[in-house]
């Protein structure tokens, strides 16, 4: 026998993607994204999520004021249907009773308008769940957050940047200083309009990582291939309002798009330091930014820096690989960090 119960249970849901992709397990089915005006949003989508033995299901609505959000959600969150008996019910309640934890809270700044109007409505319409079960519940696992700030991110600070090329790319370098404890997060969301009259659909939003060692620092709109679909694109930030400085970039050119690894050098929070000429000596690159490495030499033919040779004019360095572009900057080697694409 099968039961039915019919309820709406709404979800105030916020889209912090983390570059994830889409969980392509059976456990739901979507349907196309259709315009319809309701009292949730003008989208909507309907999906059913089934339990790990495929017998029981629920039916649900998704509402949006913006189509992306739903793309958005759905890529970024995996949602399972858990059932259960009186025999998982009794331990899983043991369990949770003895891992009850206090946490004091902590307060949060107003959320804004602008996050607020792009949540997501889920709706639940029916229900297919066998008599045996006697509880079910909405697994909502959100994919990939490894995070510093999570849920605790502050919105602090705001910049909105627009353009009408194909590109747009906003890049976190991290913080200059790895004692301060400010190594937070900024909250990005990339965007399109389709026309001077027509609202902005976010098409992606998430946290973007200040932490060293993160791979989860960079986002794009990447239409250098097919051109720019719309009439302008778009990116908004967010700094968190705990820190007191700011370190990111905003590309509009995809070889300007570069991320935090270096081929030579270290990362330096900005670019990629190779070394410093020796004192009394003059740093350069010969024959230009992919060329090579060089100092001049100390008393005529001596190159004091570790590594380095004498030429027979000057002291060599090192070969800039072709994949990088050397600089020079107060008397040191540098090269721009990786491309990212």
């Amino acid at each position: 026998m099968v039961k039915r119960i019919t309820f709406t249970m709404m979800a105030l849901l916020f889209i912090v993607l983390n570059s994830c992709q889409k969980d392509d397990s059976a456990t739901i089915e979507v349907e196309d994204i259709s315009a319809f005006k309701d009292e949730y949003g003008q989208f909507r989508k309907e999906i059913v999520v089934y339990d790990e033995t495929k017998q029981n299901s629920l039916f649900f609505l998704i509402h949006a004021n913006y189509s992306g959000d739903i793309e958005n959600y759905l890529e970024t969150h995996k949602l399972t249907l858990i059932c259960e008996t009186d025999e998982n019910i009794n331990n899983w309640e043991n369990k949770a009773t003895r891992n009850i934890t206090t946490k004091s809270a902590k307060q949060q700044l107003p959320i804004p308008q602008e996050i607020i109007d792009h949540k997501v409505n889920i709706e639940l319409i029916t229900e297919n769940i066998h008599s045996n079960i006697n509880t079910f519940y909405l697994d909502v696992e959100k994919l990939d957050n490894n995070l510093k700030s999570g849920d605790s991110f502050q919105f602090g600070e705001f910049a909105a940047y627009k353009t009408t090329g194909d590109f747009i790319g906003v890049v976190h370098k991290g913080y200059w200083d790895d004692n301060s404890g400010d190594e937070y997060d900024i909250y990005v969301y990339l965007e399109k309009t389709n026309s001077w009259l027509a609202g902005w659909d976010i098409l992606w939003q998430d946290l973007r990582d200040g932490e060293a060692g993160s791979n989860h620092y960079a986002c794009c709109l990447n239409y250098t291939t097919t051109g720019n679909p719309y009439y302008k694109i778009g990116a908004g930030v967010y700094l968190d309002n705990r820190t007191n400085a700011a370190n990111y970039i905003v590309a509009y050119n995809k070889d300007d798009y570069r991320g935090r690894t270096c081929t030579i050098g270290s990362y330096d929070k900005a670019n990629c330091h190779v070394g410093t000429a020796p004192t009394g000596t003059t740093a350069f690159m010969y024959p230009d930014a992919q060329g090579a490495f060089y100092y001049t030499p100390i008393n005529g033919n001596q190159c004091p820096y570790p590594g380095s040779s004498f030429d027979g004019a000057h002291c060599y360095v090192i070969d800039i690989p072709s994949t990088c572009e050397g600089f020079i900057y107060n008397n040191k080697w540098f090269v721009k960090t990786d491309k990212l694409l």
